[in-house]
């Protein structure tokens, strides 16, 4: 009797397993030999305990102005909900993030599923994870803006690059003004959603959206975008969540910097950081693995950091960043379920 092929979700499963093992072989066993594995190691012995330990409470108060963000979306869509419940929310969808998504789509899908067995309505939970990614992203997109204006002016920006990311910014800024005209015509709206819908059933077998619960959504989404609207002024108060962060976690960089020993320019540092992540927000692995390890060292060792000090900086600022949330995410989820 013929042994029957695996089923193609479980094959996807493991090539996307064995993927991120060779993604992280890659990055924290050879790459630093690469980079002169003793000079690393000697970077490791003489690093700064107390700042990396600040730099992991930094990394924390991050975290913690993301779900205060969410928090904040979610109050000016009438349904308040605790800093506690909303920190454990987030830190779970962090880690699905990090584990088993691309572009932060299985962070989102974690957070809707918990809220929505909670009992909060489908459309209002679906808005609040759009603009909460809006307002945050929106600032990373503001400050690779800068920092591609930047290299410019200096004069160390390759051709080919500099051409992809203006038509990355031009492309992003097209899908988000078609998305906020779409909310504002709600009949638009409806019918691109429909054809969307439509097509994703055909497609897949999994995926079955009637007409009527699209409706509902629909209806909840414009709703919820008709009160963030009216509360216009309110937003700058949402935006300084937003900004605090991506701040903190740029000075966590700054300390793990610090903690070596090695010092750049904030101005570049700024630039490394918001190259680096657009770029790891649009890598296929999820949370960006390797892509912004990759970009990161390379423009730091561009910006006068020493080769095997960008690797050690960079690789033990992705520990806090990356790998440390995981287990306290998964810890959230186990309380969440």
């Amino acid at each position: 009797m013929p042994i029957p092929p695996p089923a193609p979700r479980r094959t996807h499963r493991l090539r996307a397993a064995i993927i991120f093992l060779v993604l992280v072989a890659a990055l924290f066993l050879i790459l630093p030999r690469l980079a002169g594995q003793r000079h690393a190691l000697d970077l490791l012995r003489a690093a700064s305990v107390p700042l990396l330990i600040a730099a992991v409470a930094l990394e924390g108060a991050s975290l913690l102005f993301y779900s205060l963000l969410f928090r904040r979306l979610l109050g000016l869509l009438r349904n308040p909900l605790g800093l506690g419940l909303a920190l454990r929310i987030n830190l779970a969808g962090l880690a699905a993030a990090h584990l088993f998504s691309v572009g932060g789509v299985g962070g989102a899908a974690v957070t809707y599923r918990v809220l929505q067995k909670r009992g909060m309505p489908h459309a209002l939970v679906l808005i609040a994870v759009i603009f909460q990614n809006a307002f945050a992203y929106g600032v990373l997109f503001a400050l690779f803006a800068g920092g591609l204006v930047a290299l410019v002016l200096r004069g160390q920006a390759n051709d080919f690059a500099l051409v992809i990311a203006t038509l990355l910014l031009l492309l992003l800024l097209v899908l988000a003004g078609y998305g906020f005209w779409l909310l504002n015509h709600p009949s638009a709206l409806r019918r691109r959603a429909r054809q969307v819908t439509g097509w994703l059933n055909q497609r897949s077998s999994r995926i079955d959206i009637s007409l009527a619960q699209l409706d509902e959504w629909l209806d909840g989404v414009v709703d919820g975008w008709r009160l963030l609207r009216r509360d216009g002024r309110r937003h700058i108060r949402t935006l300084g969540f937003a900004c605090g962060y991506w701040a903190f976690d740029i000075t966590c960089l700054l300390l793990v910097m610090l903690a070596f020993h090695q010092w750049v320019p904030v101005a570049y540092v700024l630039i490394a950081y918001g190259v680096a992540n657009v770029v790891g927000t649009f890598s296929p692995t999820p949370g960006g693995l390797g892509a912004v390890e990759g970009v990161m060292i390379a423009l730091l060792a561009g910006f006068g950091l020493a080769s095997s000090a960008a690797v050690a900086v960079v690789l033990v600022y992705r520990l806090i960043n990356f790998w440390l949330p995981i287990p306290i995410g998964l810890g959230a989820y186990l309380s969440l379920r």
